[in-house]
């Protein structure tokens, strides 16, 4: 009898060995799976910690340009005086100490350029620009997308201010800001490639990129 039950015996070890086996994959893999979800929830923490602090510190330096940009707009408003005086020599003593990237553009009435930190641009045509067109309709303050600028080819984007005299529009002057100063943010905030760092106007058009597009975007229908 015993001889005769040893292959049932045998079976049964069998099936027992086995199903301990699958138990033991079943609990090594309920465990790896367990961690690497775990590394994972982790992971998209950690990055979604980096995304909020790199959005903080580039809203801090576009706060920064704009601040930049109001004040140069207000001081070179005031050094026209009320005669709109374009005296080089104070102009340029306004604009001295700028960052690179800045350039400022005094505009008059119909839209020929009168005055530019860029060589070489007295009497170019700005009437048909936005950033332009905006203070003539009595904005203000205006800022623009992002441009192609027409003296340099390279992307800018633009704040400009309305100029008024006696009560009547007298022209714009305007700050730009190369597109490149992007690459700064980037760099500074040490991303990885494929990564993006983008300036986006409150309704959607995108300002500046780096990597920089190859045109103006509107990223309105995205949000």
């Amino acid at each position: 009898m015993a001889e005769g039950n040893k292959p049932v015996r045998e079976v049964r070890a069998a099936t027992v060995a086995i199903a301990l086996l699958l138990l033991c994959f079943l609990a090594f893999a309920g465990v790896f799976t367990y961690f690497v979800a775990a590394a994972v929830v982790q992971t998209g923490q950690r990055l979604e910690e980096r995304a909020e602090s790199s959005a903080r510190v580039v809203a801090t330096n576009a706060g920064w340009m704009a601040q930049v940009a109001e004040q140069t707009l207000r001081r070179m408003d005031a050094v026209l005086g009320p005669d709109l005086d374009i005296n080089r020599d104070t102009l340029q003593a306004a604009v001295r100490g700028l960052p690179n990237e800045v350039n400022v553009y005094i505009i008059e009435r119909t839209g020929h350029t009168i005055f530019s930190t860029v060589p070489n641009t007295e009497q170019v045509d700005v009437s048909d620009r936005e950033y332009f067109k905006a203070a003539q309709a009595g904005l203000n303050f205006y800022t623009s997308g992002l441009l192609i600028s027409r003296l340099t080819g390279e992307q800018v984007f633009v704040f400009s201010r309305r100029v008024q005299r006696q009560g009547e529009f007298a022209g714009a002057v305007m700050v730009s800001f190369d597109g490149s100063v992007m690459e700064e943010f980037f760099q500074a905030l040490d991303f990885d490639l494929g990564s993006t760092v983008s300036l986006v106007r409150s309704d959607g058009a995108l300002m500046a990129r780096y990597p920089a597009p190859d045109g103006p975007v509107d990223l309105s229908i995205t949000r």
